[in-house]
């Protein structure tokens, strides 16, 4: 019986070390969760530019990537952007932590109702709902402190009681907008 369980114990052992391990390097990695069972994210984010100023806009998709319909369950509240300056793995800004400053300092709150959304996404489909996306003025983002350049966008989405880190890509954030 022991030389059972020290042989499982081995195989156990090298199992998980030849698990592939997510790089805590990379943006957004926060030891959150990158995806929900049978569900793939995906994110992408630009910059849009008009005479009242740049924004940053940016959308996750939900694609099943299993073989039955996969439910999802979402909330009321948008998606939140978390930048990165390229190449690192520290925050430059956090909209929900920009948001509860700006709360603190006499701006408007913003509420959303705790609300349980859900939908089916059939087999090999993929859904986007206005939830899934935001547009941040650029001037928000940079503010007085943060230096223009290359930044990678992160969206945090709340998905199936979880929340999820979505990369959406990398923009150059300026402003002058050029």
């Amino acid at each position: 019986m022991h030389k059972a369980f020290s042989l499982c114990t081995a195989s156990c052992a090298l199992i998980a070390c030849s698990v592939p391990q997510p790089r805590h390097s990379e943006p957004g990695y926060d030891r959150r969760i990158d995806s929900v069972e049978g569900l793939r994210t995906g994110g992408k984010s630009a910059i849009n530019r008009s005479d009242s100023g740049s924004v940053l806009r940016a959308r996750v998709t939900i694609y099943n990537v299993s073989p039955v319909l996969q439910p999802i369950i979402y909330g009321t509240e948008p998606i939140r952007i978390v930048v990165y300056p390229a190449g690192s793995a520290t925050a430059a800004w956090d909209e929900r932590t920009y948001e509860l400053q700006k709360s603190h300092r006499g701006g408007p709150s913003v509420f959303y109702p705790s609300i349980a959304l859900r939908a089916d996404i059939p087999r090999g489909d993929s859904v986007t709902r206005p939830q899934f996306a935001t547009t941040i003025p650029i001037a928000e983002i940079l503010g007085d402190s943060i230096g223009e350049g290359n930044f990678a966008i992160v969206a945090r989405i709340r998905l199936n009681r979880h929340e999820l880190q979505v990369p959406a890509g990398i923009v150059h954030l300026s402003r002058t907008g050029t």
